[in-house]
């Protein structure tokens, strides 16, 4: 029942993710200083040795400012493999938001297709629906800008007005990256059409410190829109929500779910004091998986007395659990 707990996922993947662009952001904030302090010490042994790794080092990075100092080839260097690692961190964000949400929602899939072997490879409902979800968004990641916006905004359910500023701003990050990756940093004519730039071929592109600084700030305001916008669309995925709906699903949605239970917080809900109810031998192993949901405690079930009497959507209720199970 990953439903339950999908608020919570998305907000934790957007929080851990905010975490690590800022630690990119200081790390080159660190070597800056630490190579401005060096500079001012020539004798320095450790500036010695950055002249020796810098002298290695691509002309056009040596090329970048101070008079071609070799010693600053190295901070543009590392600029530039942080500049590549956050990129692969947007990335890596997107990618995950949008599997999860089709993990917990299928019926958001696109038209899912998978060869014989892969669907015997696959016992559980569970296992075969990441497996669609994460070929759905593989085949989003490699289409055009456009498409892989319309998707995220599609599953997500962001307003345009949303991602309006800041993804022009990303998709020339991405394909500066990818020119980093294929072209050594050389514009070409792929980074000028997913752009619509007009430098000019074989422009090089490296990531400047007001550059590199740009990239961050888009990064922190993606990552605030993502959040905001899933915080929004998902609302009710979380276990107490869920709790009910299951509730309100199975074969005892003839007693409201608020003469058993109490929803005290979006993950907290507790039986109501007093309450009880004359079960009949079928409903009674019923009641108590809801109760072994709350308790922690599924080993007092007897499934297989859920399992011989009942059908429909009380076992599809069952099987969504048990594919992955939450607890209060």
């Amino acid at each position: 029942m990953r439903k339950a707990t999908l608020l919570r996922d998305l907000c934790g993947v957007c929080d851990r993710k905010t975490s690590t662009v800022t630690a990119i952001e200081s790390l080159m904030t660190l070597h800056e200083r630490m190579f401005d302090d060096l500079a001012s010490r020539p004798s320095d042994p450790l500036l010695v040795e950055a002249k020796t790794i810098g002298a290695s080092l691509p002309q056009k990075l040596r090329d970048m400012g101070r008079l071609g100092s070799p010693s600053a080839a190295v901070v543009h260097y590392v600029r530039a493999q942080l500049f590549i690692t956050l990129v692969a961190e947007l990335e890596g964000l997107i990618a995950d938001l949008m599997v999860l949400v089709i993990a917990a929602i299928p019926y958001k899939l696109r038209k899912p297709t998978l060869e014989a072997a892969t669907l015997a490879e696959n016992a559980t409902k569970a296992q075969l629906v990441g497996r669609l979800a994460e070929q759905d968004i593989n085949n989003v990641m490699y289409g055009k800008p456009e498409d892989y916006r319309a998707r995220l905004e599609e599953l997500l359910s962001l307003p345009k007005s949303d991602l309006e500023a800041c993804w022009p701003i990303f998709i020339e990050i991405k394909a500066r990256r990818d020119i980093a990756m294929h072209n050594d940093w050389a514009a070409n004519e792929t980074y000028m059409r997913k752009t619509g730039g007009s430098v000019r071929a074989n422009t090089v592109l490296y990531p400047t410190k007001d550059y590199f600084a740009a990239a961050i700030v888009c990064a922190r305001s993606l990552l605030a829109i993502l959040r905001a916008g899933s915080s929004r669309t998902f609302v009710d995925c979380t276990k107490a929500t869920v709790f009910r709906e299951m509730w309100e699903a199975a074969g005892l949605r003839h007693v409201d779910f608020s003469h058993a239970w109490t929803i005290q917080s979006c993950d907290m809900v507790r039986p109501v004091a007093g309450f009880s109810w004359a079960w009949s031998g079928s409903e009674k192993p019923l009641f108590d998986f809801f109760s072994a949901i709350y308790s922690g405690s599924p080993t007092t079930v007897d499934f297989a007395q859920i399992y011989a009497r009942w059908s429909g959507p009380t076992l599809s209720v069952i099987d969504e659990w048990l594919s992955h199970p939450f607890h209060f």
